[in-house]
């Protein structure tokens, strides 16, 4: 019972099958996204010890966005990000340059919360300097529409992965939908990196970025002048858009042979 309970259902009847499952209802939910679509990732700072010129005490600041654009079902995908690089709190450009990528349409795809409660915290900070802008109304506007959706909400109410361990954080589920054998692996730009090896887990390997923890270290090494901090928190936060398109993409080609939705053994699919 409660709130949770499809949720430990799937997760039990999973367990014991020890095999994928997917909702048949996912599919006209994933269908009700509108383009252009655009897969959103931000990294963020809070420090006690202000790291900008103009920054709060244990203020928010926001320093880089990536954001993976398709502006129709199956088409290519276009990368575009922003990292801040100046001394001075980087908050009004990074909300400027958003509202720049963003604009008025489509459907705006994160994994869990943060960017939309980011945002908030944003739009009061700027609405207690007494900021008036026309980023500052768009920002408005934005979390007050729809556009804004939540594929954590998503996966924890209609996949489940044996690999996944009981857990939905994107680099539980990323690992998971990449061990099965699909063809989405070959396709551009996902076919850059190893078949048998995830984009995480290729970061890690090569001993990059490869955490939100990781990206603060190195956006304050990058602030203190290292090169190659600022190469490795693009790598990252490209990386972490790049699996929200592949899992989106994973999830429409298993709902083509999902069996309606019934629990498949991975091995099934995996020359389908």
């Amino acid at each position: 019972t409660g709130e949770h309970a499809p949720r430990q259902l799937m997760q039990i009847e999973g367990t014991r099958a020890q095999a994928e499952f997917i909702d048949p209802q996912f599919a006209p939910k994933l269908d009700s996204l509108t383009y252009p679509q655009f897969f959103l990732d931000i990294e963020t700072l809070r420090s006690v010890i202000p790291a900008h010129k103009g920054a709060k005490v244990n203020g928010l600041s926001l320093f880089q966005f990536s954001i993976h654009r398709r502006d129709v079902p199956g088409g290519p995908l276009e990368h575009t990000d922003w990292l801040n690089t100046e001394p001075e709190c980087p908050n009004v450009r990074f909300l400027g340059a958003l509202r720049d990528a963003l604009g008025e349409e489509g459907s705006i795809l994160i994994w869990t919360r943060y960017e939309e409660a980011s945002f908030k915290e944003l739009l009061a900070d700027l609405i207690g300097d007494g900021v008036e802008s026309d980023d500052m109304c768009w920002l408005k506007r934005l979390l007050v529409s729809d556009r804004v959706v939540d594929l954590h909400e998503l996966c924890f109410a209609h996949y489940w992965h044996p690999h996944m361990v009981g857990r939905t954080s994107i680099k539980a589920v990323l690992p998971a939908v990449w061990s099965e054998d699909s063809p989405v692996k070959l396709r551009v730009p996902y076919n850059e990196f190893p078949v048998d090896a995830d984009p995480y887990g290729t970061l890690k390997k090569n001993g990059d970025v490869s955490d939100g923890c990781d990206a603060m270290s190195a956006y304050l090494a990058m602030l203190s002048g290292s090169p190659e901090a600022k190469q490795e928190l693009l790598r990252y936060c490209r990386v972490d858009t790049l699996a929200m398109c592949f899992i989106e993409d994973y999830w429409r080609w298993r709902l083509r042979h999902s069996n309606n939705g019934k629990l498949i053994a991975s091995a099934e699919l995996s020359a389908a």
